[in-house]
């Protein structure tokens, strides 16, 4: 848009992502000449992603904004190739504050690790009036109690930073040549700079040491609420109580959530009342990447995602042995205040029970896409006839279209939960 500054007029357009101006005498001038710079921009961007395939665009979307987070794991599996000889690196749970833990080889403490936060870009690009291609990284700023690590893929660069010194930082962090910034730079592969060795035995005196499940269940609300049907699932199959961890080639937040026994792929999902029915909701959709539009979205999973969607039920029970399916909605933040009576009032939930629905039943459905559906991004289950009566729990009084899923639930409560109360 055309502004006039003092006594000239301003165009302005972008430019290989650049923003540039140029100054007129006359309105008329700077609006023809805007416009024919932005309608050349527009067409070099049209031809630019015309030269490239619908699978490299797609690719690149999922990349940057996969919501499986393939970049972020990218990254990690490059930390790991620099540090594997003289360090042990684990995966911490999806959704936790920290992303790995660290623990030197030669350490004495064998079960004692340093938690790492990893943020990621997939490349260097120019952003605003700058010309010269910077990394960025977002949500810097909430770490106070973790080592920072950025990572750059293209090309391949890596800074450290204590958590607690960006807290008075705006959220996004943009590489520049400012002392603390050029003083965080520890590996740059075209420049030939590795002092990661150095870096970590420095910075990692900052922090303590912790086991692992410690920093696994340092998660919000919904990952908390997960673990926990997931270890009242453990529990009630006498399976080790562990939180599920991901290796270090599996991607963030992917669509397997732990695998069982007999090698089946489980996608995990908490159900809760639906409005205006006597079913239980829960959602079905995914972070489905940057479409071939440069728009973000969502979507209804694949038909190889995953074996089995297994859906857990809680309830609370009162001193009659009233079962109750409504739940309060909570807000657990990580360095947050005051939910420790939330956390409280999570572990006196039971498992009720839970629904394995196949995933060729999810297709035969249509709610699962393929090749010739689309797919649905939520369901709703149902409890079987005979379970809901026996609880005084009310069903529809005619046939739901849901009620399929009731072929598929398996009662758990009650039984002894005492085992896993100090989990």
């Amino acid at each position: 848009m055309v502004i006039k500054q003092w006594n000239k007029w301003v165009s302005s357009w972008n430019e290989n992502k650049i923003l540039k101006r140029k100054s007129f005498d006359n309105e008329q001038e700077a609006i023809k000449f805007e416009n024919k710079k932005r309608a050349l921009n527009k067409l070099q961007r049209k031809q630019q992603r015309e030269s490239k395939t619908k699978e490299q665009r797609r690719e690149e979307g999922l990349l940057k904004y996969g919501g499986c987070n393939e970049c972020e794991s990218e990254a990690i599996r490059q930390l790991v190739k620099l540090l594997e000889n003289n360090w042990n690196i684990k995966q911490i749970r999806d959704g936790a504050h920290n992303d790995i833990a660290l623990q030197k080889k030669d350490s004495q403490e064998s079960d004692l690790y340093y938690g790492i936060q990893i943020k990621s870009c997939s490349k260097q690009k120019a952003y605003g009036t700058k010309k010269t291609p910077t990394a960025q990284f977002s949500k810097v700023n909430h770490y106070p109690n973790s080592l920072l690590i950025c990572i750059c893929l293209q090309p391949l660069k890596i800074w450290f930073f204590n958590g607690k010194d960006l807290l008075n930082k705006k959220p996004k962090l943009f590489e520049s040549k400012k002392p603390y910034f050029k003083e965080a730079l520890c590996y740059d592969k075209e420049e030939g700079i590795n002092k990661l060795e150095d870096y970590l035995t420095t910075y990692l005196k900052n922090y303590e040491q912790h086991k692992l499940d410690y920093y696994d269940l340092q998660i919000g609300t919904s990952h908390f609420l997960e673990d926990y049907a997931n270890r009242l699932y453990k529990a009630h199959k006498n399976l080790p109580m562990v939180s599920e961890r991901r290796e270090l080639n599996e991607i963030e937040n992917s669509c397997v959530d732990c695998v069982d026994q007999d090698g089946s792929r489980i996608q995990e999902k908490i159900c809760y009342v639906a409005k205006k029915t006597t079913g239980f909701y829960l959602k079905l959709a995914k972070n489905s990447g940057m479409n071939l539009e440069s728009k973000l979205t969502s979507g209804p999973y694949n038909e190889n995602d995953f074996d089995i969607l297994r859906v857990y039920l809680f309830c609370k029970v009162d001193e009659l042995g009233k079962v109750s399916f409504k739940r309060e909605k909570y807000r657990i933040e990580y360095n947050g205040k005051n939910y420790e009576k939330a956390i409280e009032d999570i572990k006196s939930y039971k498992l009720f029970g839970h629904w394995n629905i196949p995933i060729n039943q999810l297709i035969r459905e249509g709610y699962v896409s393929t090749k010739n559906q689309k797919g649905k991004t939520c369901l709703i289950v149902f409890l079987p006839e005979k379970i809901a009566n026996s609880i005084h729990y009310s069903l529809p009084n005619r046939y739901c279209s849901f009620f399929w899923t009731r072929d598929y639930f398996t009662r758990v409560y009650p039984f002894e939960l005492d085992c896993i109360n100090n989990g």
